[in-house]
């Protein structure tokens, strides 16, 4: 599925939304959609430290001291997905090696929109995109449904919502080599109501996905693998 946003489309099938001819054009003549959502900024001062710049991330990546660089995290086959070995997530970013993570579709039960969170500026990928589904990299060891478990109440604060397994996937790109694990949690209120991790989600809004196909046709900036 290279270029394109499996995990989104797939959404929009599980749950029979009418708009399968504008994600078709979306995907065809815009695969490099981005969505943002971000919290009020006078937060930690740790983020003046970071750059948006790429060979800056690579530096960074290479001296081990991007977020969470020395993180043991699955290295697994990109054909198979089976365990291949341990390994440190900046090793993993810097050499594009695959890995296991999660991605969490986060619905408000009374419209139908999905929480879509701004990723922080220190983040080791995609730093200042929208991202629509909470998640992350799966830690050495650590199972598809802890990780979701511990990713969504880590980055948003929710640890009373029930979490439903929707389908695992492979993405890769020329940035990333991902074997997905997608869920489905439901949640009830506003984003100024959420408890983010501020290292790592700078703000969150609610996008129905057609306002995420359209502000990303526009040119927002949202993650691909999601």
């Amino acid at each position: 599925m290279n270029g394109e946003n499996p995990i989104l489309l797939h959404f929009l099938g599980m749950q029979g939304v009418a708009h399968i001819a504008k994600v078709a054009t979306f995907v065809l003549g815009s695969l490099s959609a981005n969505v943002t959502a971000t919290r009020a900024l006078g937060q930690s001062s740790i983020r003046t430290i970071s750059s948006t710049s790429p060979d800056d991330l690579r530096r960074k990546l290479a001296d081990g001291t991007s977020l969470n660089a020395a993180e043991q995290i699955w290295i697994v086959d990109p054909a198979t997905n089976e365990p291949l070995r341990a390994g440190d997530r900046s090793e993993m970013r810097l050499n594009k090696l695959c890995h296991r993570a999660t991605y969490i579709f986060l619905v408000r039960p009374s419209d139908g929109k999905l929480f879509v969170q701004r990723r922080s500026m220190l983040k080791d990928y995609k730093p200042g995109y929208f991202d629509p589904t909470p998640g992350g990299v799966l830690g050495y060891g650590e199972s598809y449904e802890l990780n979701a478990q511990r990713e969504l109440g880590e980055e948003m604060g929710i640890t009373d919502a029930a979490l439903e397994w929707c389908f695992t996937f492979h993405y890769s790109d020329e940035d990333v080599d991902c074997w997905g694990d997608a869920w489905q949690a439901k949640w009830e209120g506003k984003p100024e109501d959420l408890d983010l991790q501020e290292e790592e989600v700078d703000e969150v809004e609610c996008m129905t996905v057609t306002e995420i196909m359209e502000r990303s046709r526009k040119g927002e900036k949202f993650t691909r693998d999601s």
